[in-house]
């Protein structure tokens, strides 16, 4: 039998301070971000803004990319919240467990407006050097996405 590899399973975790540092900058990304504040979001990345959007097989890299990004979900769920459910913390990122909600109010992603409402569960991954966030990455399940925003009808 093959052993499975898991890389970074000997890296050690972060202590208490650390993790309390991680968490205020997650704390202070998300609510600008929900708040529509992007050079304040933005700022939370301060050696350069990343975001992947794995469903969408999409990267974002540099403030400019990622300001556009945000500004195309946030116009298109100006009501967006996250609502976190879970956190946990790894050697290099927070990662958070959560629940997202926002009513369409313009195309996204290819899906046309019709007023529907979003509500799926995710998981995005924060990563870090040291207490600096250096990207982050969205996973969800676009097609139940698509399919409760009626992609297709």
């Amino acid at each position: 039998m093959t052993a499975v590899a898991l890389p970074g399973a000997d890296h050690p975790l972060p202590d208490a301070d650390l993790r309390a540092r991680r968490e205020a900058v997650v704390i202070e990304h998300l609510t600008t971000e929900m708040a529509g504040d992007l050079d304040a979001c933005l700022a939370t990345m301060p050696d350069g803004a990343h975001y992947r959007i794995m469903p969408l097989r999409r990267a974002h890299a540099g403030d400019d990319e990622v300001r556009d990004l945000l500004t195309d979900l946030l116009t298109a769920f100006p009501d967006l919240r996250l609502i976190p459910k879970l956190v946990h913390h790894a050697a290099n990122a927070v990662i958070i467990e959560g629940r997202t909600r926002g009513t369409q109010h313009a195309d996204w992603a290819g899906i046309p407006s019709k007023g529907r409402v979003m509500d799926i569960e995710g998981v995005i991954v924060f990563r870090f050097r040291g207490a600096t966030m250096i990207n982050e990455t969205v996973y969800y399940d676009h097609a139940a996405v698509a399919e409760q925003l009626g992609a297709g009808e």
